[in-house]
């Protein structure tokens, strides 16, 4: 398409027919086609249509209520998506794009804080006898077929 309409010197009509002469058995486009690859080659540099920079901007009040689900959202890390859409006065798909965009998920705390040793109770460790007798054994035995196999992978049973 894009050598036809080289050749017809930009002639969109001309493009077409030239087209349909070289390719009689394949279905004919529109003439405006041929101007519409062209120019999306020169302003991509490719023939895909771009899907970034499409659709409605964002508006001022949700880029407010993004500010906004996520103070609420770190204050309430387990309010609901319709809850939470309700309080802040947007949509549901509003507070879920936000939340997705930012890697969080509704209902799945995140809040992690830093355990101590005196906060874990002392372990304790009882095995039975038997137990103990097969864990020895299966070492052995692993530690041999480690050794016969050129020693690789033996910090697994250290």
């Amino acid at each position: 398409m894009v050598l036809m309409y080289g050749q017809a010197l930009g002639n969109s009509l001309e493009a077409r027919r030239l087209y349909q002469e070289a390719f009689p058995e394949r279905r004919l486009p529109n003439h405006k086609t041929f101007a519409n690859v062209v120019q999306r080659l020169r302003e991509n540099g490719k023939f895909q249509p771009r899907f970034s920079d499409r659709g409605r901007e964002r508006t001022e009040r949700t880029l407010d209520a993004e500010e906004e689900i996520l103070n609420v959202v770190e204050n309430d890390p387990g309010i609901s998506i319709r809850r939470l859409s309700y309080r802040v006065g947007v949509s549901p798909f509003v507070v879920w794009r936000t939340l997705h965009e930012q890697g969080l998920h509704p209902y799945h705390v995140q809040r992690v804080q830093h355990l101590k040793p005196e906060d874990l109770p002392p372990a304790e460790i009882r095995a039975h006898p038997e137990m103990i007798t097969r864990t020895q054994q299966s070492f052995i035995r692993r530690a041999e077929a480690c050794i016969r196999n050129g020693g690789g992978h033996f910090e697994n049973f250290l």
